[in-house]
């Protein structure tokens, strides 16, 4: 007779919840008897972790998480055997553990730490065992889940490659090969939701499909039959087929038929489903598919925890639903439903900050339509401090980009809804600097002089300066950069040390506000030279913000219409950049109306209440820093007036010397590197000229005005003049010159404004060499640090130019780029410029620079180039379009 044995925890299937409870029992029963061989102990501890896991993922309860990751730490401080695979196992139990608490409370420290703990584990395993494609496959899904908590496209390729490793060298029987599929599928949808790759999603589809026929029937089918709903929902977003939305749904419904009630994945489930559901509504505009979405996402809200990070994502989905309604039913009451519903998500700590930062902008979407000033303003305001809790600082420039796009708009919508409410000009001018320029300004702080802090505390300073450049130095190595995790997880790591010396650094007496938002009196004392002068327009209301060095202001603009703004930065983006022969008159024509439509509604009411006199003196004028908030970005405020022979031209050029900065921050920025060299006995210029470039258009005039800044050049001006001058010519520039000219061909990127380029040469030095062309991207530039180099003439097209309008804000182009490189000023282009007008006023420019009176400061170069620009427009008044695209940037 064969002897029983008593139940043990291996004999309850935990995929059937009815025994859990039971295994708890059993669990703790065992880990209560005498004591065991510490193996033994371990084990019971790794099993009963796994059985309160499961049950959490079960039913939710927080406590059974927290003890079992008390559980596995206390496993893993018995077994101390790094050789050993159970010791493998237990790290990656605890990197799923810690994985699992950041999808329910959204601790990043959770996520980093998970991924630390799991990489470890992987290093420890042998490459034959099936641990290693347990814990790559974890790996994988921890990778993904924090690629969409910071949107880093490192995270999204290591995730695809992990889960690759793992399906790929495994046996093709494993259960684990099944999950690793699964787990490429989501990835590879996430990039290409991100990148648009359509091969990324084909193999999606195809992985998922390969998950569902091959699944063994013991192994729950539920969420990898939903995995591939979600591939169609996708395919129908990108080409909008009705078929996909049907099959989307159909798969939907199906994986809802096999998912028991308390399974972990119902509520994401249920999402899906009900945002497919509404994506049908709008198609078919039936109500009865409007209620199903809203019952299904009701249903997927009540199923998924009070904290848990993802349910600010399903509550803005049924706002969205319950807006829909308005056609339907009582319209206020559809308002103040899924106005209740945003403000949930938006009260929700546990969320990400960008999907808080959706649910406020749909909740004062909804505000706005009544005109409830009041109610909007203090949302806009918490939106707006998420900012920096959003735009992460350890990402690359174009992951930040991509989340900044999120953002864009809020910073106009808060400074007039702050001028509607009554509040300073002050409180309004505080809201843009915050929300405004937030990568810039994320680069500055880590560029900022540091002299006063090394005069108080050195030891502190030295370490604040050495974790900075390690700062500016991870991520820029190539090479590094594809290795996935080390990049992103060291910058993490020194973020958070330079986060602490910064916070230890502010308890210093006089630097309470180190590296924090400039104060009103620090705002003012950078008008000391000239006010600064802000244009916000939204459909509310258009000002003029005017900061001066007595108080900051504004002025109403009534006449300044936004439908006008978003008119005439139509014409700026879209139709000035691309003129031929054949349309040269009529822009030239639109751009005069252009310009006088903006001195009469913006720039000539400030020059009124300013009360500045025409015809000054040059030497008398009063110099004005001009900023455009959003659309106003692109507009050229430098050049706003009558541009004719008849009547005589009148504009902001008669009154005043224009200079531009992207924010107030950047200025305060450009006025702490003195301006010295225009004083030095020597003055060394660099002239790097491109006249010929393989596949754009000759620049004839290239070399001409190389030749006119050469015989310009006084005494005491030494000037190197290099022919197809590669990107290091350029970049070594910046480091042995006091001024650096470059003249080639000039390109602005729309979709990544980071990535926009001037071309140069890879080549040789002889001009008879062929050559290919390399690109200096505005990136590259700004990851330089110079001290030497104090001016940048940039001869080429589009290098201020600001026309990505999902970053207006940010005011990313190339002359941005190399102020932050620590460039004091640069002379930019805001639109293609004329390769014969290019060479006109840079040879008026440098006359007037380097003339024998020139008092040496700052003044004299934004006056040197206003005098380039009267010469133009007097030469051809009719043509602003070929005059005006030259800018100053600086102090």
């Amino acid at each position: 007779m064969t002897k029983q044995r008593k139940n043990s925890v291996e004999d309850y299937p935990l995929q059937q919840p009815r025994f859990l409870e039971e295994a708890v029992k059993k669990a703790e029963e065992c880990l209560f008897m005498p004591p065991q061989r510490h193996d033994i102990q371990v084990s019971l501890l790794h099993n009963s972790a796994i059985i309160l896991h499961t049950k959490y993922m079960s039913k939710g309860r927080l406590e059974d998480l927290q003890e079992a990751i008390k559980r596995v730490d206390a496993a893993l401080q018995i077994h101390k055997n790094p050789s050993s695979t159970n010791y493998e196992t237990l790290l990656c139990m605890w990197g799923t553990l810690l994985g699992s608490r950041y999808q329910s409370l959204g601790d990043p420290k959770d996520l980093h730490n998970a991924i630390g703990k799991v990489s470890e584990a992987i290093l420890t395993t042998s490459i034959d065992h099936i641990q290693r494609a347990l814990s790559l496959n974890t790996l994988s899904n921890l990778f993904r889940i924090r690629y969409m908590r910071f949107w880093a496209m490192e995270d999204i390729d290591a995730a695809i490659a992990k889960a690759r490793d793992a399906a790929f060298t495994t046996d093709s029987r494993a259960p684990v090969r099944f999950a690793a599929l699964n787990s490429l599928s989501i990835a590879l949808c996430s990039r290409y939701e991100r990148t648009g790759r359509t091969e990324d999603l084909d193999e999606s589809i195809l992985r998922a499909e390969q998950v569902l026929s091959g699944t063994p029937e013991s192994m729950h089918k539920g969420t990898f039959i939903g995995n591939l709903g979600n591939r169609f929902a996708i395919r129908f977003r990108n080409a909008g087929s009705i078929e996909d939305l049907e099959m989307a749904i159909s798969r939907y419904n199906e994986a809802m038929s096999v998912t028991p009630d308390d399974h972990p994945d119902r509520a994401r489930i249920l999402g899906n489903l009900g945002i497919a559901l509404r994506e049908k509504f709008q198609v078919t505009r039936s109500y009865e598919d409007l209620q199903k979405a809203l019952e299904t996402l009701r249903a997927a809200i009540s199923v998924t925890p009070l904290i848990h990070p993802e349910r600010a994502s399903r509550l803005v989905d049924l706002g969205a639903c319950l807006h829909d309604q308005k056609k339907y039913i009582d319209p206020a009451q559809a308002e103040n439903d899924s106005l209740g519903i945003f403000m949930d998500a938006f009260n929700l700590e546990s969320a990400q900050p960008i999907v808080r930062i959706k649910a406020a902008r749909s909740a004062i979407t909804v505000i706005l339509s009544r005109s409830d000033w009041e109610a909007a303003y203090p949302i806009l305001e918490r939106a707006i401090s998420l900012f920096p809790l959003a735009s992460v600082r350890f990402l690359n420039r174009k992951d930040q980009e991509h989340i900044i796009t999120e953002l864009n708009g809020l910073a106009a919508l808060a400074c007039s809804i702050a001028l509607q409410t009554g509040k300073s000009a002050s409180k309004s001018l505080e809201l843009l600097e915050l929300s405004r320029g937030v990568i810039l300004g994320l680069s500055i702080d880590c560029r900022s002089d540091l002299s006063d802090l090394m005069a108080v505390n050195p030891g502190l300073c030295q370490k604040f300066e050495h974790l900075r450049e390690m700062v500016n130095s991870v991520g820029h190595d190539t090479e590094e950069y594809l290795q996935s995790n080390i990049s992103l997880q060291k910058r993490i790591d020194v973020f958070s040390q330079l986060d602490e010396t910064t916070n230890q650094i502010r308890k210093i007496t006089g630097f309470e506000r180190f590296q924090l938002p400039q104060s009103e009196p620090e705002l003012m004392a950078l008008a000391q030279a000239g006010p600064v002068v802000l244009f916000n327009s939204t459909p509310i209301r258009s000002d003029a913000i005017i900061v001066t060095s007595s108080q900051i202001e504004f002025v109403n603009l009534p006449e300044l219409l936004f439908k006008d703004v978003e008119s005439w930065s139509d014409f700026m983006i879209k139709e000035l950049g691309h003129v031929s022969e054949s349309e040269s008159v009529e822009r030239q024509q639109k751009m005069r109306l252009l310009l006088s439509w903006l001195w009469r509604v913006a720039v000539e009411p400030v020059v009124r209440h300013l009360q500045l006199t025409p015809h000054q003196p040059i030497e008398s004028m009063t110099r004005i820093w001009w900023i455009g908030v959003s659309l106003m970005g692109s507009f050229p405020f430098h050049a706003a007036g009558t541009h004719s022979r008849r009547p005589p031209p009148e504009g902001i050029l008669d009154y005043a010397i224009s200079s531009y900065t992207p924010t107030l921050k950047m200025l305060s920025f450009a006025w702490n590197k003195k301006t010295t060299f225009l004083k030095s006995p020597t003055i060394k210029l660099y002239v790097a000229a491109m006249p010929e470039t393989p596949g754009e258009n000759a620049l004839p005039g290239v070399t001409q005005e190389a030749n006119e800044i050469a015989n310009l050049a006084i005494d005491r001006v030494a000037t190197t003049c290099k022919n197809n001058p590669g990107t290091s010519d350029v970049l070594k520039g910046f480091k042995e010159y006091d001024v650096v000219h470059v003249a080639c061909h000039g390109m602005s990127t729309v979709d990544s404004p980071s990535e926009s380029y001037l071309m140069l040469s890879s080549a040789p030095n002889s001009p008879s060499d062929t050559f290919s062309v390399r690109n200096l991207t505005a990136q590259t530039i700004a990851s330089v640090r110079t001290t030497r180099c104090q001016l940048a003439y940039l001869s080429a097209c589009r290098t201020a130019e600001n026309r990505a309008l999902h970053l207006a804000d940010e005011v990313l182009h190339i002359a941005s780029g190399f102020q932050l490189a620590g460039i004091s000023h640069v002379v930019g282009t805001m639109w293609k410029s004329k390769d014969k007008i290019c060479v006109e006023v840079a040879k008026d420019f440098y006359s007037w620079l380097f003339r024998q009176e020139c008092a040496g400061n700052d003044r004299d170069i934004a006056e040197a180039l206003h005098r380039a620009i009267v010469a133009a427009r007097t030469k051809w008044p009719k043509g602003p379009i070929s005059w005006a695209p030259f800018i100053h940037l600086g102090p």
